[in-house]
């Protein structure tokens, strides 16, 4: 499965599970609720992992006006 395809197919679960949690919890069935949201989390994770596996080969580029160092001007001196 495509990669935008998986994300969006991830995010909409999401939203149907918290939907589903809001109605159980309104309904009274607390139990119902929690495992719906606890299978939100474990869906968020999955989707998290999707978009760092989106982001793998792509590099930020170097200011040279900060020395070609990716964290600026580093100083080196230390305060205690």
């Amino acid at each position: 499965m495509p990669l935008q395809q998986n994300l969006d197919m991830l995010a909409g679960r999401i939203a149907e599970l918290l939907a589903q949690s809001e109605t159980l919890g309104e309904a009274g069935d607390i139990d119902g609720a929690q495992a719906a949201i606890a299978q939100v989390e474990t869906l968020k994770v999955g989707h998290r992992r999707e978009l760092n596996r989106s982001d793998e080969g792509k590099f930020l580029p170097l200011c040279r006006g900060a020395g070609g160092s990716p964290f600026g001007r580093l100083q080196t001196t230390t305060a205690f």
